[in-house]
């Protein structure tokens, strides 16, 4: 069994990617810190930016070996490449319309990947159930 993460964190993810020569290696995005198991203990790398509630999805092994493309997150509209081999991050240079969290990720070929989300954008308030608030007079 794999020892315990770096630190704790509010809602990791945890992926399984191939090397370049096609060992599987278990990832783990743990806040700030971007974690693969080597065997017997974790390694250990810093992200651009701290993550919490993102999505993440593993690249296509045979065209993005060790690769795992990283999305958004509590207050983060940003996406990050994290390369198991060289144990960097790569900051995208996209930005999202808006910040997601609690949102998925799928990879649908190669080179794309689909990002699904609720409708709600922080900062807007929710309707109640009776609807839309009506002014007086």
């Amino acid at each position: 069994p794999a020892p315990d993460l770096p630190r704790a964190a509010n809602r990791p993810t945890l992926h399984q990617v191939h090397s370049a020569n096609g060992t599987p290696q278990l990832i783990a995005i743990v806040g700030r810190t971007a974690a693969v198991y080597r065997g017997d203990r974790w390694q250990t790398a810093r992200l651009k930016h701290p993550r919490s509630s993102h999505a993440a999805v593993v690249l296509a092994p045979n065209h993005h070996p060790g690769q795992l493309l990283i999305i958004a997150g509590t207050r983060q509209d940003t996406a990050e490449l994290f390369d198991v081999e060289s144990m960097t991050s790569t900051l995208l240079p996209i930005r999202l319309p808006f910040p997601l969290d609690d949102h998925a990720a799928v990879r649908l070929s190669p080179n794309r990947v689909a990002v699904a989300a609720s409708a709600r954008r922080r900062g807007r308030r929710r309707r109640g159930r009776g609807g839309p608030r009506r002014g007086r007079g």
